[in-house]
């Protein structure tokens, strides 16, 4: 008898621990076109999930394990049996969790610009509403210089005594990366005047994450630097 109350009482009650904080990541091709996936799980086990460093969904714990498990490319059965043993819910509605998630994530990355509380039914989170960790997205001025014979207004005032070295960025990179950054802005000044934004760009993308720029183009023009910049990332 105790122990069909036992039962009972943990049916009622089960709370599943949350998976370990943490981050994880994962290009996805759709149409031939690759899509990016990074999900970031807090200590209470929600999490946000950014899709292609244009879309972010505050996740509740349930979604955050379903997008982990994923983006991890775990066989849709094992999915199911996790949650079934986790959750403690029918594998019918396991499997229409699952679904229902793959299919609200593949129309964002099909369809750039949807808006996923009108159109796929997702509630709306209110901005800083709750509380992060590290933000989203890190903007880095690799420099202060701007192109000769720019007007005098676009020049940035002298706000440090030295540009970091290349190592330096990378050292800045790698730990925003382990604080769960996805991505990445190189700015400046006009970025493009440092000779090391090829390897920069190639270095954040090794780590995973998306990479931007914001410059005046005037480099853009030159062929072989922009397809170096093009295959850097």
């Amino acid at each position: 008898m105790k122990a069909r109350i036992k039962h009972l009482y943990n049916k009622i009650f089960f709370t599943p621990q949350p998976l370990p904080a943490g981050s994880c990541n994962s290009i996805v091709e759709i149409d031939g076109k690759p899509n990016r996936l990074f999900l970031r799980i807090d200590h209470e086990g929600s999490g946000i999930l950014v899709v292609n460093a244009a879309t972010v969904l505050h996740l509740n714990q349930t979604a955050t394990e379903i997008a982990y498990y994923l983006i991890s490319k775990m066989a849709m059965e094992d999915i199911t049996a996790e949650l079934i043993k986790r959750y403690q819910v029918s594998a019918e509605t396991a499997n229409q969790d699952v679904e229902d998630f793959k299919l609200r994530v593949n129309t964002l990355m099909q369809t750039p610009d949807l808006d996923p509380e009108t159109f796929l039914d997702m509630e709306r989170a209110i901005r800083h509403s709750s509380e992060q960790n590290a933000p989203v997205r890190l903007d880095c001025a690799l420099t202060y210089q701007i192109p000769s014979g720019s007007a005098d207004i676009f020049t940035p005032m002298t706000r440090v005594e030295r540009s970091l070295e290349t190592t330096e960025w990378k050292k800045i990179l790698s730990e925003a990366w382990e604080w769960g950054i996805p991505h990445v802005v190189f700015t400046g000044g006009e970025p493009t005047l440092r000779p090391d934004l090829s390897e920069l760009i190639q270095y954040a993308e090794s780590l995973g994450q998306v990479t931007g720029l914001i410059t005046d183009g005037f480099r853009l023009a030159e062929k072989d630097y922009l397809v170096d910049l093009l295959n850097s990332g």
